[in-house]
């Protein structure tokens, strides 16, 4: 998504997601969100790239929780948030994983704190270049618990941590003042998580295979009385030809179906003939 010369995009194992139903949020021009798929077990990461002049720092909240660890882009230039640093030398990816749920009713009275869960968000501040350094800690995550059953967000996806990876050590971290303390944040991206299936359920993402409209039944082609006229199905009997013997015929047998209304006849053969000579009338 791109908003006032910023850019921020979630990639699953190296693709970047598509992004439904785009639209801005509150009346301030700052905010935009969207939906994106969700596939269980898959790594990700925030990817972003800054469009101005200045300096940016970016927040990031997953499920509604704040970590602790921002990130400083500089001017016309990228950057990513690929996991959680849960050592000083130990990186965990972000990947998506099964939201747990529970039949516990004292969950329903923290529904509304579940309003965040199955978010990503991001918040552009613009700040100076140089920064002043702080102690060096680890980064905070909070994984999502268990919501009621009854949840609207049952069935879906939560963010989680994968296995530990062994990265470049850090002892030194740096806090940076931003540029217009009043200013505050001047763009914030909302990414929406779902499983496809789920997007697609609710019109939100197009069917990867449109559902084709079932044949209607067969027609049997009826045969009309006509006024004054002896009854047609005793006049009339089909005939088939016989594989062998020049000019024998063979009779067929009659199935009557009435709907109540006019009869309908469908002629089938009391013997084996190939399927092309059975005819209906």
């Amino acid at each position: 998504m791109l908003l006032n010369g910023y850019e921020a995009w979630v990639t699953c194992e190296g693709e970047k997601l598509p992004e439904y139903g785009i639209a801005p949020e509150g009346g301030d021009g700052k905010t935009v969100g969207c939906f994106m798929p969700s596939e269980r077990g898959k790594t990700f990461a925030i990817q972003f790239r800054n469009g101005g002049n200045d300096c940016i720092s970016l927040a990031f909240k997953v499920d509604g929780h704040k970590l602790g660890h921002g990130a400083l882009c500089s001017a016309l230039q990228t950057g990513s948030k690929n996991g959680v640093r849960t050592g000083l030398n130990v990186e965990q990816p972000f990947h998506f994983a099964d939201l747990k749920t529970t039949d516990d009713d004292d969950l329903l009275s923290g529904l509304a704190k579940q309003a965040d869960v199955g978010s990503i968000e991001v918040k552009v501040k613009r700040v100076f270049a140089e920064g002043r350094p702080v102690a060096a800690v680890v980064d905070s995550f909070k994984s999502v618990e268990a919501v009621h059953e009854r949840s609207k967000k049952a069935g879906a996806h939560s963010v989680g941590l994968g296995g530990k990876l062994v990265v470049q050590p850090f002892t030194q971290m740096w806090m940076h003042d931003a540029i217009d303390p009043c200013e505050g944040f001047v763009a914030t991206f909302v990414f929406r998580y779902k499983p496809h299936d789920l997007l697609e359920a609710q019109g939100i993402a197009p069917r990867d295979k449109p559902i084709k409209p079932e044949a209607g039944p067969s027609r049997v082609k009826q045969e009309k009385k006509r006024a004054g006229s002896p009854d047609r199905r005793n006049a009339k009997r089909a005939r088939v030809q016989p594989r062998s013997g020049a000019g024998a015929k063979l009779d067929l047998g009659v199935v009557e179906i009435s709907d109540g209304e006019e009869d309908e006849e469908i002629v089938l053969a009391r013997v084996n003939v190939p399927c092309a000579s059975l005819k209906q009338r």
